[in-house]
């Protein structure tokens, strides 16, 4: 796992226009079930490299585990892996786009993506900012204003499907509860300090979000929870 961040500070130009494109041909290389098992089993065996991942990795408020597996100099690009646990707390995760294109592999189970775009005569929501703060895993939110958003897309994705999106595309994932779900998700360089969420639930104004990181055995667990799991 250190060769290939090493591999990807070198090679992966993460704030080049065209960045989404490499960061899905890289992700379909990284994420297969013959790579990615040893790669990530390799963590469990590296202390050192197991606390560094644990300080940057934390349970996202969209619902599943965030693990930052590397990260390129001022988080350039990120490299992360997201598992639902079938035994996680009910949520929705809300409409969104995001401050830098990504690429994104199903490791296992499968996903229900969405598709939305502004469009008058849609469906009224309040559209919000979510900015990063100073801080680790700090997040504020502040109403903008309502808007009104139609679905353009929906569709299940399985296992060894992939995809990559832009920066300002909204777009919102659905995952059942029926056993774990896992994707692994090559994000670029940022393209703006902020995003915007879509939603009519509740999220507060100026409010700071303060993210609970993962401790080592927390992160063995997910991790050994994933190679265990009879789809990798």
């Amino acid at each position: 796992m250190r060769q290939l961040r090493d591999r990807l500070n070198a090679s992966f130009d993460a704030a080049a226009p065209d960045a989404g494109r490499e960061a899905h041909r890289l992700i379909r290389e990284i994420g297969t079930a013959q790579v990615f098992p040893s790669l990530l089993s390799t963590v469990l065996h590296d202390k050192p490299f197991l606390s560094e991942i644990a300080g940057a990795s934390y349970m996202h408020s969209n619902g599943f585990d965030k693990i930052v597996l590397a990260a390129g100099p001022a988080d350039e690009y990120k490299l992360r892996l997201h598992l639902w646990r079938p035994d996680r707390e009910p949520h929705s995760e809300h409409i969104h786009n995001h401050r830098w294109m990504f690429g994104s592999v199903v490791l296992v189970g499968e996903i229900q993506m969405e598709f939305f775009e502004l469009a008058v005569g849609g469906r009224r929501m309040e559209r919000h900012r979510y900015s990063r703060v100073l801080g680790p895993a700090k997040f504020s939110t502040r109403r903008l204003d309502s808007v009104d958003v139609r679905p353009t897309f929906a569709g299940t994705l399985g296992s060894g499907a992939s995809y990559w999106l832009r920066s300002n595309l909204f777009h919102r994932i659905t995952v059942g509860r029926e056993g774990l779900v896992a994707t692994l998700v090559l994000q670029a360089a940022p393209v703006s300090p902020d995003c915007e969420v879509l939603t009519n639930d509740p999220l507060g104004s100026q409010s700071v979000v303060e993210l609970k990181k993962f401790t080592e055995e927390e992160l063995t667990e997910r991790i050994d929870s994933l190679l265990k799991s009879t789809s990798i």
